[in-house]
């Protein structure tokens, strides 16, 4: 790698980290892709913890792993180019909502996979919104865990829009999993009732 794409790469990466500063305290995952074909990956932590980033295959199978330290930021420009042909998914652990990016690899060209993600949103600290945008209309649930155990369902939603909102009040304290599960994809929210 010559020092003139070195410096280039990290001139983006301050970019990156004074814009998420200017416009968010939340850590992020930053994934994008250079004209050559290699991925760019940034983790900006600003939680109270550490974050784990990870790169799997369809079958779940481990490619890339790291761990950005409580507070610190990672940066790495990746050749995923030479991973076999196939779908992947970058995700960064270790925050309530775990943050995904997919992509896909075919004939060492990697082609980064458009996805609509819930929003999962705390209102007025008793009630929960969990909002999906369904363009295709398939079966979406929504349900309600502790400790893998099965607190309330809400099953197969065809909207286009699906938004709704859930009260708080009644539920002991506590943590639970809020979890939007569409043809594709599972995601999951952590939730903490106090």
């Amino acid at each position: 790698m010559n020092l003139k794409r070195v410096a280039s790469f990290m001139a983006i990466c301050a970019l990156f980290i004074a814009n998420s500063i200017a416009n968010s305290t939340e850590s992020q995952l930053l994934f994008s892709l250079t004209s050559d074909n290699k991925a760019r990956v940034g983790i900006i932590n600003t939680s109270s913890g550490n974050l784990f980033l990870e790169i799997v295959n369809k079958e779940g199978e481990g490619y890339f792993e790291v761990t950005a330290k409580k507070g610190a930021n990672y940066f790495k420009l990746l050749d995923l180019s030479k991973l076999p042909d196939g779908e992947y998914t970058i995700r960064l652990k270790g925050l309530p909502q775990e943050i995904h990016r997919k992509f896909s690899i075919s004939n060492n060209k990697i082609t980064l996979k458009r996805e609509v993600k819930p929003v999962f949103k705390i209102m007025d600290d008793d009630k929960i919104l969990v909002y999906y945008g369904n363009l295709e209309k398939t079966p979406v649930s929504i349900l309600f865990s502790q400790n893998n155990e099965l607190i309330f369902e809400n099953k197969e939603l065809t909207d286009a829009t699906i938004s709704v909102t859930y009260s708080l009040k009644n539920l002991p304290k506590g943590t639970y999993t809020v979890s939007v599960i569409t043809a594709e994809e599972t995601y999951k929210y952590e939730l903490k009732v106090n």
